[in-house]
């Protein structure tokens, strides 16, 4: 299961009821919600720095996703590339169905993932007055799954050559793109 955040009371989770999702959340939320719209978080970036052995890829082949990173926690980033600003989609869901859709997500962001919350901004960076969980990465450094910065060449071969039980890793960037754009999202 994804870490739990020591640093957030547990009460605030039940509060909230909303989850921002960066990467395949975008495309296949996989649980009930009652409202979805564009959002983004800030302090954060997003990278294809995760490996993924159960999902786009094996324990032989890794397949590359999405890592939303605290920038506190990454310091070998040029700093032309440093938007502490991700853009992604807020879902809001109904109290009954909440305990388990923590749940559920709590399995599916296993691999070296800390559920905590993050205020949540429209796409614009307007302040909406709320919360909402996110799943980011946990000491990426010391994460097995972490890869950290590789030459764009070297992301973009994997992912055009991982696949695992989840589908070709391709397959979830194109995903992820069509979902940005049909959601009217930066990419």
């Amino acid at each position: 299961k994804a870490r739990v955040d020591p640093d957030v009371d547990p009460e605030e989770f039940d509060k909230v009821r909303a989850v921002f999702g960066y990467g395949s959340l975008i495309f296949r939320p996989g649980f009930p919600f009652k409202r979805s719209y564009p959002a983004s978080v800030r302090g954060f970036l997003r990278r294809f720095w995760q490996r993924s052995c159960d999902h786009r890829g094996t324990p032989e082949a890794p397949g590359r996703v999405l890592a939303l990173l605290r920038c506190s926690d990454v310091t070998d980033v040029d700093p032309s590339d440093r938007s502490d600003v991700v853009t992604g989609m807020a879902y809001e869901v109904e109290m009954e169905d909440w305990p388990a859709v923590l749940e559920a997500l709590d399995i599916r962001e296993r691999h070296g993932y800390t559920r905590t919350l993050a205020e949540l901004h429209s796409s614009e960076g307007l302040p909406l007055g709320r919360q909402g969980v996110v799943y980011c990465a946990h000491q990426p450094q010391q994460s097995a799954a972490y890869t950290g910065p590789e030459p764009v060449e070297a992301t973009a071969q994997v992912i055009r050559t991982a696949k695992g039980p989840s589908g070709p890793n391709e397959e979830y960037l194109f995903s992820l793109l069509d979902a940005m754009e049909s959601n009217g999202l930066p990419a």
